[in-house]
């Protein structure tokens, strides 16, 4: 039998109020590992619902103050509250996420065995997309540190081969150790009816032939949310073959919510055992993103409800083939969205088929056994 591994988890971004998929990550493996015995401790930062939620989990959670978005701040103030109350404890494994890792290898404890650091977007991807002279001279000196905390770490950790080999052609002079372990996803719970789906529509004033597009993403420049609404204009011109359902929030919701033409609606955001329902009531799932780190979690979950899938090229992988369970933009912009929409729609039967040919994604159950038994090996 082997022995209880006790490991540690840094992370920018935690469950609930989470930002996006890095907390869900951390949320979900945590939750599993627990299930498979292990000893679990996160380091994160405040917020009110934080304590309350993880309470009686079993889950050793320390908050840092808030840090408004400073990452340097937060990851080191994450290793002074470990330095304060987890010296004098021996750990397995620290897994960080990217920038939160950066003083553990700066200064490594004794105390801790092995250093893995999972690599989500990194710094470098934002740098490429943002419009921003003072946001990309910002970026600099992040993407420097990163870099350095992906050469010192004794692993690396990717979710996806395309996540992988697109990290590998920037930093190819790194040397490197890689582990891949793809993110997971929950079981359907099929409990929606027809009558349902059509309430909804009612509700929501869409026609009864309308098909319902589903996307969850925060409400950001970087995810083109503006390109799918203007799409989604360009479909309904011809007839109102599309309704469109908004999932998130950010600094440009107002924005957008102020331009956006009827048939399109924004729910704000869901807590993530929420958006079953909404995977079930709707019919295709779209996300345009520039920069998700090589993998959606809300995209996999969608593969797992059987719908068809609309994706930006550098999130298809594995659960997307192009042509045959949705289609793949290469280029984003609002003429290739809306092609993609037509394209989905006029061949929606077909698409819904092969949707049941495609390889479903792994419970998280099975996700956190995979990186249990990775954990296990490195020490």
């Amino acid at each position: 039998m082997q022995r209880k591994l006790k490991i540690l988890f840094t992370t920018e971004d935690f469950y609930p109020k989470s930002i996006g998929g890095q907390g869900i990550y951390g949320y979900k493996l945590v939750t599993e590992l627990k299930k498979l015995n292990c000893q679990v401790c996160v380091l994160a930062e405040n917020n009110d619902s934080r304590l309350i939620f993880w309470r009686d989990k079993g889950v050793k959670l320390l908050l840092t103050p808030f840090c408004f978005g400073n990452q340097l701040l937060l990851s080191f103030l994450e290793f002074a509250i470990f330095q304060l109350n987890l010296r004098k404890e021996e750990f397995d494994i620290l897994h960080a996420n990217q920038l939160s890792g950066l003083f553990f290898i700066l200064f490594k404890p004794k105390n801790v065995k092995k250093i893995v650091v999972s690599i989500h977007n990194t710094n470098d991807d934002l740098s490429l997309i943002t419009k921003s002279r003072f946001k990309r001279l910002f970026y600099r000196p992040i993407v420097i540190i990163e870099k350095f905390i992906y050469q010192k770490a004794d692993i690396l950790l990717f979710h996806s081969e395309l996540e992988k080999k697109e990290f590998e052609k920037k930093y190819q002079y790194l040397n490197i150790y890689p582990q891949i372990i793809p993110h997971g996803a929950d079981l359907p719970v099929k409990s929606i009816y027809e009558a349902e789906r059509e309430k909804f529509k009612m509700k929501y004033k869409f026609n009864k032939d309308q098909k319902i597009i589903l996307t969850v993403a925060r409400l950001v420049e970087k995810k083109r949310i503006d390109r799918l609404i203007k799409a989604i204009q360009t479909v309904n011109k011809e007839s109102s073959k599309v309704g469109l359902i908004i999932i998130g929030e950010g600094r440009d919701g107002k924005k957008l919510l102020k331009g956006s033409p009827p048939g399109i609606i924004f729910l704000g955001s869901k807590k993530y055992d929420e958006l079953d329902y909404f995977f079930e009531i709707s019919d295709i799932f779209l996300l345009c993103s520039e920069a998700e780190g090589g993998v959606s979690l809300a995209a996999l979950q969608a593969s797992a409800y059987e719908i068809p899938l609309i994706l930006s090229q550098e999130i298809s992988d594995p659960i997307l083939k192009n042509e045959f369970n949705g289609i793949v933009i290469e280029k984003i912009t609002t003429k290739n969205i809306a092609v993609a929409i037509f394209k989905v729609c006029k061949n929606y039967n077909l698409y819904i088929k092969n949707t049941q040919k495609i390889t479903k994604p792994l419970s998280w159950y099975k996700i956190a056994k995979v990186t249990l038994n990775f954990y296990q090996r490195l020490v």
